[in-house]
This record gives C-alpha cells, structure tokens and sequence, in this order.
C-alpha cells in the first residue's frame, strides 16, 4: 500500500470505531480497531514508507523505528512512546484479555483516538 492508501485506511478503520461504539458489547473490538488505525496511521506518516524496506509498525520494535523517522515538533518520540503503550499494550491486548474495566478502557479509547487523529494530521502534513 501506499503512504496514501493507509492514510484512508486509518480514517476508515476511524469510522468503523465510530459505528462499533454504538453496538453493545463491542469495547474488545473497538479496542483493536483503534490499534489497526495506528498502525496504519503510523504506516501513512512513515516519510520512508515505500521508499526503503521496512516493517509494518505493527510491533514494539517496528512502531518505534518508525516512529523515529515520524517525529516532529508537534509529535514528539514521547507522544509516540505513550501511543504506543495506550494503542498496543493497553487496547490491544485489551482485544485479546478483556482486562479494562468499562471506566478505564473508556479512557484508554479516547485517549489512542486522540493519538490516532494527531498522527493522521501528520501523515496530511506530509504528503503532497
């Protein structure tokens, strides 16, 4: 895919949040869309992303090789570092575990959307 192509797969992966949050008992699958979204979000602001080889950010290692090529005054490798332990350590193995309780992974939820979007803003900025 190209950085474009993730980039209206992140926002589509968004919508699908949107639509799941009015099912009930969808917070598990919510919670790994939004990871999905990242992933892909993080994928479309990769500068280096269809240029050199490299892995899906999709992993702890891979997310933060990306990440290092992403960083930018208004995403900071720390921003990255706290997405990456709310969207993947918490959300993600939220999926798998069901683990949050309904307070917290409300919380948890928000706060990866608000990285996700903060990311997809990136990717805008910088694509042609």
């Amino acid at each position: 895919m190209t950085r474009s192509e993730h980039l209206q797969s992140a926002r589509d992966f968004l919508t699908a949040v949107a639509t799941l949050r009015t099912m009930p008992r969808q917070g598990q699958a919510v919670a790994e869309v939004i990871w999905g979204a990242t992933v892909a979000a993080v994928s479309a602001a990769d500068p280096e992303h269809g240029i050199s080889h490299h892995f899906a950010p999709n992993q702890q290692w891979s997310f933060r090789q990306a990440a290092q090529r992403i960083v930018n005054p208004s995403l900071t490798l720390s921003d990255l570092d706290m997405c990456l332990d709310n969207n993947q350590r918490t959300l993600h193995t939220h999926f798998y575990h069901g683990n949050l309780t309904g307070r917290d992974l409300q919380r948890r939820r928000n706060a990866g959307l608000t990285f996700v979007n903060r990311i997809i803003a990136t990717a805008e900025q910088s694509l042609p």
